[in-house]
This record gives C-alpha cells, sequence and structure tokens, in this order.
C-alpha cells in the first residue's frame, strides 16, 4: 500500500512537472545553454522511463539501473551550465573530451552558492556504490535476483518506494535547473509549488 501511495505521487509529479516545463523557451542560446539543456532534459526523461519502467514487474530492475545516468545527467547540465570553461564546453561538443568524473562535478558545484550546503554530496555518497551497481550489474542487482532459490527480480516495495522517492528529487533539481537557466523565476517557484503540494500533502 505504501508503495502505491509513492508510485502515485512519483506518476503525478512526473506528468505536473511534464506539463510544467513544457515550452519552455531560451534565449541568446550557445553552446553552454545547448549543452547544459539537453543534458537536464535527458535527466528529467530517465525519470519518465524510470516511473514507466517500475510499473512493469517485468522490467524493474531496469527502473533501479536508470537512477545513476539520471543523476549523471543531472550533474553534467549543471556542471556544463554553471561551471564549465568555455574550452571544456567546447571540447565536449566536438568530441575531444569527456566530462569530469562525477566527484569533480560535484565539487564544482558545491561551490555554487545555491549547493554550499554540502547536502548534494552527502546524499550522493550515501547511494553510490548502489548506483553502480544497480547500473552496472553488481552485487545489489545479483541479490535482487536470486531469492528462495529462484531466478528473478525480488526487489521489495520499499525498495520501489525509495527508488521513485529519490528519482522525483532529482527531477525537482533538474527541473528548477532548467528554468534558472532560461531565466524564469515563475517556473523555479511553480515547480517548488508543486512538488511541495504533492509530497507534503496527507495521503
Amino acid at each position: 500500500m505504501v508503495f502505491n501511495v509513492s508510485l502515485e505521487r512519483a506518476q503525478r509529479w512526473s506528468d505536473k512537472s511534464a506539463d510544467l516545463i513544457g515550452g519552455l523557451e531560451f534565449t541568446n542560446v550557445d553552446n553552454r545553454i545547448k549543452v547544459s539543456t539537453s543534458l537536464l532534459d535527458l535527466s528529467i526523461e530517465h525519470n519518465r522511463g524510470i516511473i514507466i519502467l517500475i510499473n512493469n514487474a517485468a522490467a524493474d530492475a531496469a527502473a533501479f539501473a536508470l537512477l545513476r545516468p539520471q543523476i549523471d545527467a543531472f550533474l553534467r547540465g549543471v556542471w556544463y551550465g554553471r561551471c564549465a570553461t568555455e574550452e571544456q564546453i567546447e571540447s565536449f561538443v566536438s568530441r575531444k573530451d569527456e566530462p569530469p568524473k562525477n566527484h569533480i562535478l560535484i565539487g564544482k558545484i558545491q561551490e555554487l552558492p545555491d549547493f554550499k550546503s554540502g547536502e548534494l554530496k552527502r546524499s550522493i555518497d550515501e547511494i553510490k556504490s548502489h548506483l553502480n551497481d544497480y547500473t552496472h550489474g553488481g552485487t545489489t542487482q545479483m541479490k535482487a535476483r536470486f531469492s528462495n532459490g529462484e531466478i528473478g527480480s525480488s526487489f521489495t516495495p520499499e525498495h520501489r518506494e525509495w527508488l521513485v522517492n529519490t528519482s522525483s528529487c532529482y527531477l525537482l533539481l533538474a527541473g528548477v535547473a532548467l528554468a534558472a537557466i532560461a531565466k524564469n523565476d515563475l517556473l523555479v517557484h511553480n515547480l517548488g509549488t508543486a512538488y511541495n503540494e504533492i509530497y507534503l500533502s496527507i495521503p
């Protein structure tokens, strides 16, 4: 029952954010904006993929595998939008260089005024080993696929609830980052209000 409530909220939040963000326009578009907005939009799309897959018992492991790409795309989107040099952006666009490792991205992002609390690093540090396992087939995925002598997905409702709640948080972060790039303060406000209405309401 608890998972059903969490899934319903995650679905509502995913749909509402899509309605709010849809049609968002950007001005003075350069490679910085193209790269950062594309990556943030990719992060948001991964959330939608998670919601679709977690509804399918035959593909829920694939839903867990998308959480790391969702977070990676968010981190890269923010870093390219607000931290990267012009040279780093051009090197990425021309495929000369890959983005820096996540710990470097997080370190730079946490120097930004709205990330100085350190909460971003703490939250990712708590789950990063599981993120790797979910995406690349580590022991966490293995243990969730072999239970009582049988092979098959055995993620619990608590696992699923954690996934959709975590994904929903990063959807909010990516949406707000997109709105900030578009200099759309009203959208920032509306996203925060919609998230709070869905997640702080009594089920």
